[in-house]
């Protein structure tokens, strides 16, 4: 993963925002580090905090200039991984209560290949990118479905904020 510092190329001119929006963007990234060096799922970040992070970055994603469209096939997998775990663990159980992506390989490998769709879309869009570092750091720390729920709960939250800010 590539740890040079976020840039940003926003909308808006102002250097308090801009510098705002990086603050948010890096706040963000921390978080999700601290998860990642503690050896912790991402069921580990709090939901209210989640809340929190992601209404600035969802609109510091739209100050930005991203457009929903530009990640639409990640939301799209994102979506589409979460119906298929909902049928593949109807019947499953664990002895820890816990079920783990390595019961399900192909949840799992779909969940790693996100990584792949976000970071195309960065690749072809720079807006795509701030979120891209983020989205990286998160699905690293998917492990089980509880982690991948709260996956699931980022993304919407982040998308949300976007869309309330007036991302189109």
């Amino acid at each position: 993963m590539n740890d040079k510092p976020i840039k940003l190329k926003s909308k808006n001119t102002d250097p308090d925002i801009e510098a705002k929006m990086l603050t948010t963007l890096e706040d963000i990234k921390n978080k999700l580090e601290d998860i990642k060096n503690k050896k912790l799922g991402l069921q580990h970040y709090p939901i209210r905090q989640l809340i929190k992070d992601t209404e600035a970055f969802g609109k510091a994603l739209n100050k930005q200039g991203l457009k929903t469209n530009q990640i639409r096939k990640f939301l799209d997998s994102v979506n589409r991984i979460k119906t298929e775990i909902a049928v593949k663990t109807r019947d499953m159980e664990s002895e820890s209560g816990v079920i783990s992506l390595e019961q399900i390989p192909k949840i799992e490998t779909q969940v790693v290949l996100l990584k792949q769709k976000i970071d195309y879309a960065a690749a072809k869009q720079k807006a795509v990118i701030p979120l891209q570092k983020v989205m990286d750091i998160a699905i690293e720390q998917v492990h089980d479905v509880e982690d991948f729920e709260r996956l699931f709960q980022l993304v919407e939250s982040i998308i949300a904020y976007h869309k309330a800010e007036g991302g189109e």
